[in-house]
Protein backbone atom coordinates (compact mmCIF):
# COMPACT_ATOMS: atom_id res chain seq x y z
CA UNK A 1 0.00 0.00 0.00
CA UNK A 2 1.85 3.45 -0.98
CA UNK A 3 2.49 6.16 1.66
CA UNK A 4 -0.51 8.11 -0.42
CA UNK A 5 -2.64 6.04 0.21
CA UNK A 6 -2.53 5.36 3.86
CA UNK A 7 -2.38 9.11 4.39
CA UNK A 8 -6.07 8.99 2.60
CA UNK A 9 -7.61 6.09 4.57
CA UNK A 10 -6.18 8.05 8.24
CA UNK A 11 -7.72 11.04 6.60
CA UNK A 12 -4.76 12.97 7.18
CA UNK A 13 -3.37 13.49 3.62
CA UNK A 14 -0.04 15.54 4.11
CA UNK A 15 0.16 19.01 2.40
CA UNK A 16 2.26 18.01 -1.07
CA UNK A 17 -1.43 15.51 -1.34
CA UNK A 18 -4.00 18.21 -0.65
CA UNK A 19 -2.91 21.01 -3.11
CA UNK A 20 -2.75 17.93 -5.99
CA UNK A 21 -6.07 17.02 -5.11
CA UNK A 22 -6.81 20.63 -4.68
CA UNK A 23 -5.83 21.52 -8.26
CA UNK A 24 -7.34 18.39 -9.90
CA UNK A 25 -10.59 19.57 -8.61
CA UNK A 26 -9.84 22.78 -9.68
CA UNK A 27 -9.40 21.05 -13.47
CA UNK A 28 -12.71 19.21 -12.85
CA UNK A 29 -14.43 22.64 -12.84
CA UNK A 30 -13.51 23.20 -16.44
CA UNK A 31 -13.66 19.79 -17.69
CA UNK A 32 -17.31 20.44 -19.22
CA UNK A 33 -16.45 23.36 -21.08
CA UNK A 34 -13.82 20.85 -23.03
CA UNK A 35 -15.09 17.86 -23.14
CA UNK A 36 -19.07 17.27 -21.29
CA UNK A 37 -19.20 14.70 -19.30
CA UNK A 38 -16.74 12.99 -17.24
CA UNK A 39 -16.73 9.89 -14.35
CA UNK A 40 -13.47 11.57 -13.00
CA UNK A 41 -14.87 14.50 -12.98
CA UNK A 42 -18.25 13.96 -11.73
CA UNK A 43 -16.58 11.68 -8.85
CA UNK A 44 -13.73 14.10 -7.42
CA UNK A 45 -16.67 17.05 -7.62
CA UNK A 46 -19.13 14.29 -5.32
CA UNK A 47 -16.43 13.46 -3.20
CA UNK A 48 -17.23 9.90 -3.44
CA UNK A 49 -14.29 8.54 -4.98
CA UNK A 50 -12.20 5.93 -2.88
CA UNK A 51 -8.66 6.65 -1.55
CA UNK A 52 -7.34 3.94 -3.95
CA UNK A 53 -8.97 5.65 -6.79
CA UNK A 54 -7.92 8.68 -5.58
CA UNK A 55 -4.35 7.34 -6.05
CA UNK A 56 -4.67 5.66 -8.71
CA UNK A 57 -6.02 8.80 -10.54
CA UNK A 58 -2.98 11.05 -8.81
CA UNK A 59 -0.75 8.11 -10.51
CA UNK A 60 -2.41 9.07 -14.19
CA UNK A 61 -1.78 12.19 -14.09
CA UNK A 62 1.64 11.84 -13.15
CA UNK A 63 2.50 8.98 -16.02
CA UNK A 64 0.42 11.58 -18.30
CA UNK A 65 2.66 14.49 -17.22
CA UNK A 66 5.60 12.92 -17.95
CA UNK A 67 4.61 11.31 -21.44
CA UNK A 68 3.10 14.93 -22.35
CA UNK A 69 6.34 16.71 -20.87
CA UNK A 70 7.86 16.73 -24.53
CA UNK A 71 4.66 18.04 -26.33
CA UNK A 72 4.21 21.22 -23.98
CA UNK A 73 6.24 23.34 -26.25
CA UNK A 74 4.57 22.07 -29.23
CA UNK A 75 1.26 23.61 -27.49
CA UNK A 76 1.64 27.27 -28.63
CA UNK A 77 -1.79 27.94 -29.42
CA UNK A 78 -5.40 27.81 -26.92
CA UNK A 79 -6.87 25.46 -29.31
CA UNK A 80 -3.41 22.69 -28.46
CA UNK A 81 -3.06 23.59 -25.25
CA UNK A 82 -7.12 22.52 -24.92
CA UNK A 83 -6.46 19.37 -26.52
CA UNK A 84 -3.47 18.42 -24.41
CA UNK A 85 -6.39 19.18 -21.61
CA UNK A 86 -8.53 16.19 -23.23
CA UNK A 87 -6.11 14.27 -23.55
CA UNK A 88 -5.25 14.01 -19.87
CA UNK A 89 -9.01 14.30 -18.78
CA UNK A 90 -9.26 11.08 -21.34
CA UNK A 91 -6.98 9.07 -19.97
CA UNK A 92 -8.00 10.24 -16.26
CA UNK A 93 -11.66 8.69 -16.80
CA UNK A 94 -9.99 5.30 -18.60
CA UNK A 95 -8.03 5.13 -15.60
CA UNK A 96 -11.33 5.41 -13.03
CA UNK A 97 -13.57 3.01 -15.66
CA UNK A 98 -11.06 0.43 -15.37
CA UNK A 99 -10.17 0.33 -19.02
CA UNK A 100 -6.89 0.26 -20.53
CA UNK A 101 -4.92 3.75 -21.62
CA UNK A 102 -5.20 2.85 -25.15
CA UNK A 103 -8.84 2.56 -25.55
CA UNK A 104 -9.53 6.07 -24.33
CA UNK A 105 -6.57 7.51 -26.04
CA UNK A 106 -6.97 11.26 -27.33
CA UNK A 107 -6.29 11.48 -30.58
CA UNK A 108 -4.03 14.77 -29.42
CA UNK A 109 -1.52 13.09 -28.21
CA UNK A 110 -0.44 10.95 -30.86
CA UNK A 111 -0.44 13.78 -33.07
CA UNK A 112 1.55 16.13 -30.88
CA UNK A 113 3.80 12.69 -31.37
CA UNK A 114 3.39 13.08 -34.53
CA UNK A 115 4.53 16.78 -34.65
CA UNK A 116 7.36 16.68 -32.56
CA UNK A 117 9.12 15.40 -35.44
CA UNK A 118 8.17 17.10 -38.06
CA UNK A 119 10.94 19.92 -38.74
CA UNK A 120 9.35 23.10 -39.97
CA UNK A 121 10.50 26.10 -41.20
CA UNK A 122 9.24 29.96 -41.01
CA UNK A 123 8.67 31.92 -44.35
CA UNK A 124 11.00 34.71 -42.82
CA UNK A 125 13.88 31.85 -42.46
CA UNK A 126 13.13 30.77 -45.76
CA UNK A 127 13.71 34.33 -47.12
CA UNK A 128 17.31 34.80 -45.72
CA UNK A 129 18.39 31.10 -45.59
CA UNK A 130 21.77 29.95 -47.54
CA UNK A 131 20.02 27.80 -50.27
CA UNK A 132 21.78 26.99 -53.22
CA UNK A 133 20.79 27.84 -56.89
CA UNK A 134 18.28 24.88 -58.75
CA UNK A 135 20.75 22.78 -60.76
CA UNK A 136 19.69 22.51 -64.16
CA UNK A 137 21.14 19.58 -66.68
CA UNK A 138 19.73 21.45 -69.28
CA UNK A 139 19.09 24.87 -68.74
CA UNK A 140 15.48 25.68 -68.04
CA UNK A 141 14.29 22.38 -68.98
CA UNK A 142 15.66 19.42 -67.13
CA UNK A 143 16.50 19.41 -63.43
CA UNK A 144 17.76 16.82 -60.53
CA UNK A 145 14.00 15.12 -59.69
CA UNK A 146 11.92 13.37 -61.99
CA UNK A 147 11.05 14.80 -65.39
CA UNK A 148 8.62 13.52 -67.78
CA UNK A 149 8.98 13.84 -71.81
CA UNK A 150 5.60 13.78 -73.38
CA UNK A 151 5.19 12.70 -77.40
CA UNK A 152 3.11 10.96 -79.93
CA UNK A 153 4.66 7.90 -80.91
CA UNK A 154 6.36 8.01 -84.03
CA UNK A 155 7.35 11.71 -84.07
CA UNK A 156 11.03 11.27 -83.18
CA UNK A 157 10.94 11.44 -79.63
CA UNK A 158 13.62 8.87 -79.13
CA UNK A 159 16.11 10.71 -81.18
CA UNK A 160 15.03 13.98 -79.31
CA UNK A 161 16.12 11.71 -75.76
CA UNK A 162 19.35 10.26 -77.82
CA UNK A 163 19.90 13.86 -78.95
CA UNK A 164 19.78 15.33 -74.91
CA UNK A 165 22.09 12.36 -73.57
CA UNK A 166 24.77 12.75 -75.50
CA UNK A 167 24.34 16.38 -75.57
CA UNK A 168 24.42 16.73 -71.47
CA UNK A 169 27.48 13.87 -71.58
CA UNK A 170 29.90 15.83 -73.80
CA UNK A 171 28.50 19.14 -72.48
CA UNK A 172 27.62 20.67 -75.07
CA UNK A 173 24.21 22.82 -75.47
CA UNK A 174 20.80 21.82 -76.45
CA UNK A 175 18.40 23.59 -78.33
CA UNK A 176 20.44 26.73 -77.65
CA UNK A 177 20.40 25.81 -73.76
CA UNK A 178 23.42 25.36 -71.66
CA UNK A 179 24.10 22.09 -70.23
CA UNK A 180 25.83 20.58 -66.95
CA UNK A 181 28.04 17.99 -68.08
CA UNK A 182 27.32 14.54 -66.44
CA UNK A 183 27.59 11.13 -67.23
CA UNK A 184 23.77 9.74 -68.24
CA UNK A 185 22.05 6.02 -68.36
CA UNK A 186 19.87 5.70 -71.35
CA UNK A 187 17.07 3.02 -70.75
CA UNK A 188 15.18 1.90 -73.81
CA UNK A 189 12.46 -0.23 -72.77
CA UNK A 190 10.69 -0.34 -76.37
CA UNK A 191 13.74 -0.28 -78.67
CA UNK A 192 16.15 -3.43 -79.60
CA UNK A 193 20.10 -2.77 -80.45
CA UNK A 194 19.86 -2.38 -83.62
CA UNK A 195 17.42 0.73 -83.43
CA UNK A 196 19.57 2.37 -80.83
CA UNK A 197 22.61 2.01 -83.17
CA UNK A 198 20.75 3.42 -85.74
CA UNK A 199 19.61 6.54 -83.42
CA UNK A 200 23.49 6.59 -82.72
CA UNK A 201 24.60 7.17 -85.23
CA UNK A 202 23.25 10.00 -86.39
CA UNK A 203 25.26 11.58 -83.36
CA UNK A 204 28.91 11.08 -84.28
CA UNK A 205 31.06 10.58 -82.20
CA UNK A 206 28.89 9.99 -79.02
CA UNK A 207 30.02 10.64 -75.68
CA UNK A 208 31.37 7.11 -73.80
CA UNK A 209 29.59 8.94 -70.75
CA UNK A 210 26.10 8.12 -72.24
CA UNK A 211 25.62 4.15 -70.94
CA UNK A 212 22.52 1.75 -72.19
CA UNK A 213 21.01 -0.48 -70.11
CA UNK A 214 18.68 -2.70 -71.89
CA UNK A 215 17.22 -4.85 -69.62
CA UNK A 216 15.44 -3.21 -66.59
CA UNK A 217 12.86 -4.58 -63.77
CA UNK A 218 9.91 -3.35 -62.88
CA UNK A 219 7.92 -2.14 -59.89
CA UNK A 220 10.02 -1.57 -56.48
CA UNK A 221 13.48 -3.67 -58.34
CA UNK A 222 13.87 -0.79 -61.19
CA UNK A 223 14.47 2.01 -58.25
CA UNK A 224 16.84 -0.20 -56.75
CA UNK A 225 18.67 -0.81 -59.56
CA UNK A 226 18.64 3.08 -60.96
CA UNK A 227 19.62 3.68 -57.11
CA UNK A 228 22.54 0.74 -57.59
CA UNK A 229 23.46 2.74 -60.62
CA UNK A 230 23.74 6.02 -59.14
CA UNK A 231 25.86 5.25 -56.72
CA UNK A 232 27.92 2.91 -58.47
CA UNK A 233 28.05 4.47 -61.63
CA UNK A 234 28.13 7.83 -60.95
CA UNK A 235 25.24 8.41 -62.94
CA UNK A 236 23.66 12.11 -62.87
CA UNK A 237 20.76 11.47 -65.71
CA UNK A 238 19.05 8.44 -65.96
CA UNK A 239 16.12 8.39 -68.61
CA UNK A 240 13.87 5.85 -69.36
CA UNK A 241 12.10 5.82 -72.72
CA UNK A 242 9.01 4.31 -72.21
CA UNK A 243 8.75 4.91 -68.46
CA UNK A 244 5.66 2.78 -68.37
CA UNK A 245 7.47 -0.43 -68.79
CA UNK A 246 8.85 -0.51 -65.32
CA UNK A 247 5.62 0.25 -63.33
CA UNK A 248 4.80 -2.47 -61.38
CA UNK A 249 2.35 -4.90 -63.13
CA UNK A 250 -0.65 -3.61 -60.93
CA UNK A 251 -0.65 0.33 -62.33
CA UNK A 252 0.28 -0.40 -65.56
CA UNK A 253 -3.39 -1.05 -66.53
CA UNK A 254 -4.41 1.59 -64.13
CA UNK A 255 -2.07 4.80 -64.14
CA UNK A 256 -4.44 7.50 -63.04
CA UNK A 257 -4.79 5.48 -59.84
CA UNK A 258 -4.04 7.01 -56.28
CA UNK A 259 -1.14 5.21 -56.15
CA UNK A 260 0.31 5.62 -59.44
CA UNK A 261 1.13 9.16 -57.95
CA UNK A 262 2.44 7.73 -55.15
CA UNK A 263 5.10 5.92 -56.95
CA UNK A 264 6.05 8.85 -59.52
CA UNK A 265 6.93 10.89 -56.08
CA UNK A 266 9.13 8.20 -55.03
CA UNK A 267 11.06 8.46 -57.96
CA UNK A 268 11.09 12.02 -57.83
CA UNK A 269 12.36 11.96 -54.03
CA UNK A 270 14.83 9.38 -55.44
CA UNK A 271 16.35 12.01 -57.90
CA UNK A 272 16.22 14.82 -55.29
CA UNK A 273 17.93 12.78 -52.73
CA UNK A 274 21.24 12.23 -54.94
CA UNK A 275 20.95 15.59 -57.10
CA UNK A 276 19.93 13.12 -60.22
CA UNK A 277 17.61 13.75 -62.53
CA UNK A 278 14.77 10.82 -63.46
CA UNK A 279 13.88 11.20 -67.16
CA UNK A 280 10.46 9.36 -67.94
CA UNK A 281 9.58 9.50 -71.57
CA UNK A 282 5.53 8.80 -72.06
CA UNK A 283 3.56 8.90 -74.78
CA UNK A 284 0.65 11.57 -75.32
CA UNK A 285 -3.14 11.02 -76.10
CA UNK A 286 -3.99 11.19 -79.72
CA UNK A 287 -6.70 14.17 -79.26
CA UNK A 288 -4.83 18.23 -79.24
CA UNK A 289 -5.00 19.34 -75.46
CA UNK A 290 -5.78 22.81 -74.83
CA UNK A 291 -3.37 22.83 -72.31
CA UNK A 292 0.17 20.63 -72.69
CA UNK A 293 0.58 19.69 -69.48
CA UNK A 294 -2.72 17.33 -69.48
CA UNK A 295 -1.05 15.49 -72.88
CA UNK A 296 0.49 12.50 -70.97
CA UNK A 297 -1.80 9.70 -71.66
CA UNK A 298 -3.78 7.79 -69.27
CA UNK A 299 -2.51 9.84 -65.95
CA UNK A 300 -2.87 13.14 -64.45
CA UNK A 301 -0.55 11.88 -61.37
CA UNK A 302 2.83 11.41 -63.76
CA UNK A 303 2.61 15.52 -64.58
CA UNK A 304 1.67 16.34 -60.95
CA UNK A 305 4.82 15.14 -59.78
CA UNK A 306 7.36 16.39 -62.51
CA UNK A 307 9.59 18.44 -61.65
CA UNK A 308 9.75 20.01 -65.41
CA UNK A 309 7.48 18.73 -68.00
CA UNK A 310 8.51 18.68 -71.92
CA UNK A 311 5.85 18.06 -74.48
CA UNK A 312 6.99 17.32 -77.55
CA UNK A 313 4.82 17.74 -81.33
CA UNK A 314 5.18 17.18 -84.76
CA UNK A 315 2.82 16.11 -87.57
CA UNK A 316 3.86 12.92 -89.01
CA UNK A 317 5.63 13.91 -92.83
CA UNK A 318 6.41 17.32 -91.27
CA UNK A 319 9.89 18.75 -90.27
CA UNK A 320 8.58 21.53 -88.33
CA UNK A 321 7.77 20.90 -84.37
CA UNK A 322 6.76 22.38 -81.28
CA UNK A 323 8.34 22.24 -78.12
CA UNK A 324 6.40 22.92 -74.78
CA UNK A 325 8.18 23.44 -71.87
CA UNK A 326 6.95 23.60 -67.47
CA UNK A 327 6.06 21.79 -64.57
CA UNK A 328 7.00 22.30 -61.00
CA UNK A 329 10.27 23.95 -61.83
CA UNK A 330 10.63 23.78 -65.79
CA UNK A 331 10.58 27.62 -67.04
CA UNK A 332 7.68 28.23 -69.24
CA UNK A 333 7.73 28.40 -72.39
CA UNK A 334 7.50 27.07 -76.32
CA UNK A 335 9.76 26.24 -78.75
CA UNK A 336 9.59 26.00 -82.42
CA UNK A 337 11.77 23.43 -83.84
CA UNK A 338 12.81 21.67 -87.07
CA UNK A 339 13.49 17.75 -87.39
CA UNK A 340 15.70 16.99 -90.15
CA UNK A 341 17.89 14.36 -90.78
CA UNK A 342 16.76 12.68 -87.67
CA UNK A 343 18.00 16.06 -85.65
CA UNK A 344 16.26 18.19 -83.98
CA UNK A 345 17.14 22.15 -84.12
CA UNK A 346 15.54 24.95 -82.92
CA UNK A 347 13.35 27.09 -85.43
CA UNK A 348 13.07 30.75 -86.89
CA UNK A 349 9.08 31.05 -85.52
CA UNK A 350 8.05 32.45 -82.50
CA UNK A 351 5.05 30.55 -80.56
CA UNK A 352 3.33 31.52 -77.41
CA UNK A 353 3.25 28.83 -74.55
CA UNK A 354 -0.28 29.47 -73.75
CA UNK A 355 -1.89 27.97 -77.21
CA UNK A 356 -2.12 24.63 -78.33
CA UNK A 357 -1.50 23.46 -81.75
CA UNK A 358 -5.53 23.47 -82.87
CA UNK A 359 -5.49 26.79 -81.35
CA UNK A 360 -2.55 28.00 -83.68
CA UNK A 361 -4.01 25.62 -86.44
CA UNK A 362 -7.27 28.14 -86.78
CA UNK A 363 -5.04 31.37 -85.94
CA UNK A 364 -2.88 30.41 -88.70
CA UNK A 365 -6.35 29.83 -90.96
CA UNK A 366 -7.87 32.95 -89.71
CA UNK A 367 -4.52 35.09 -90.98
CA UNK A 368 -5.40 33.70 -94.60
CA UNK A 369 -8.67 35.22 -94.84
CA UNK A 370 -10.28 38.21 -95.14
CA UNK A 371 -13.08 39.56 -92.97
CA UNK A 372 -15.49 37.34 -90.60
CA UNK A 373 -14.97 33.56 -90.09
CA UNK A 374 -17.24 31.34 -88.46
CA UNK A 375 -17.10 27.53 -86.69
CA UNK A 376 -18.80 26.36 -90.26
CA UNK A 377 -15.64 27.23 -92.45
CA UNK A 378 -12.91 26.40 -90.33
CA UNK A 379 -14.56 22.83 -89.68
CA UNK A 380 -14.44 22.11 -93.05
CA UNK A 381 -10.96 23.92 -93.53
CA UNK A 382 -9.51 22.06 -91.24
CA UNK A 383 -11.24 18.51 -90.99
CA UNK A 384 -12.44 19.78 -86.88
CA UNK A 385 -16.11 19.25 -85.82
CA UNK A 386 -18.12 21.97 -86.19
CA UNK A 387 -18.64 22.11 -82.04
CA UNK A 388 -15.11 21.95 -81.57
CA UNK A 389 -14.45 24.91 -84.21
CA UNK A 390 -17.13 26.55 -82.19
CA UNK A 391 -15.54 25.34 -78.50
CA UNK A 392 -12.09 27.05 -79.58
CA UNK A 393 -13.28 30.39 -81.01
CA UNK A 394 -15.21 31.02 -78.09
CA UNK A 395 -11.47 30.10 -75.56
CA UNK A 396 -9.85 32.14 -78.41
CA UNK A 397 -12.09 35.06 -77.94
CA UNK A 398 -11.92 35.03 -74.20
CA UNK A 399 -8.62 34.84 -73.61
CA UNK A 400 -8.41 38.24 -76.35
CA UNK A 401 -6.63 36.17 -79.59
CA UNK A 402 -9.60 37.12 -81.59
CA UNK A 403 -12.61 39.43 -81.17
CA UNK A 404 -16.57 38.47 -81.67
CA UNK A 405 -17.92 40.87 -84.28
CA UNK A 406 -21.66 38.90 -85.03
CA UNK A 407 -23.09 36.29 -84.47
CA UNK A 408 -21.01 32.98 -84.61
CA UNK A 409 -18.37 34.92 -86.62
CA UNK A 410 -15.07 36.46 -85.84
CA UNK A 411 -11.77 38.32 -86.48
CA UNK A 412 -7.99 38.47 -85.50
CA UNK A 413 -7.35 41.20 -83.09
CA UNK A 414 -4.88 43.25 -84.74
CA UNK A 415 -2.28 42.19 -82.49
CA UNK A 416 -2.69 38.47 -83.13
CA UNK A 417 -3.03 39.79 -87.02
CA UNK A 418 0.58 41.49 -86.27
CA UNK A 419 2.07 38.23 -84.78
CA UNK A 420 0.42 35.64 -87.34
CA UNK A 421 2.16 38.16 -90.32
CA UNK A 422 5.66 38.21 -88.54
CA UNK A 423 5.12 34.40 -88.15
CA UNK A 424 4.56 33.66 -91.72
CA UNK A 425 7.34 36.06 -92.90
CA UNK A 426 9.68 34.11 -90.55
CA UNK A 427 8.81 30.65 -92.34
Amino acid sequence: MSKQHNELEKGNPSKTLENALAALREEAKRVKLHRGDSIAAERLESGTLSPSEVVRLLEAQDAFNNEAEEYQGLAQTQSDRDALFEAKWNRLDTCIEGKPWEEGASRAVRLAGIARGLQVFSLANEETADIPQRTWLIDGMLTPGFNVITAKKGIGKSFFVVQAANSIASGFPFLGRKTTQGRVLYVPTELDRIAVHERASKFSPCSPDVLVAYDWPNGPKAMEQAEAAILCLGIKVIIFDMFLAILPEELQQKTNDYGSSEFFRSWRRLGQRYDVAIVAVWHSGKGDREDFMSAALGTTGLTGQADCVLSLERKRGETGGKLYVGGNHGREEALSLEFNDCQWTLGNTTLSPGLSRSDEDILAFMATRTGECGPTEIAAALGRTYDAARITLSRLAGRGYIKRTGRGVYTLTPQTEQTEQNRTRSE
